[in-house]
């Protein structure tokens, strides 16, 4: 598999691609973007 991907030109875009994946917990994840973007509109900072 490691050599697949190191036979991959420089300039090509399957180098830099990512897989996207189904999320397990859509729910749970939706409501940490949303706590995040308040959290970041009320001027907290993540560490």
């Amino acid at each position: 598999a490691k050599d697949r991907w190191l036979a991959f030109e420089d300039d090509s875009p399957q180098k830099n691609s990512k897989r996207e994946r189904k999320s397990f917990f859509p729910q749970i994840e939706e409501a940490v973007s949303l706590w995040a973007e308040q959290a970041i509109q009320d001027g907290i900072t993540f560490n």
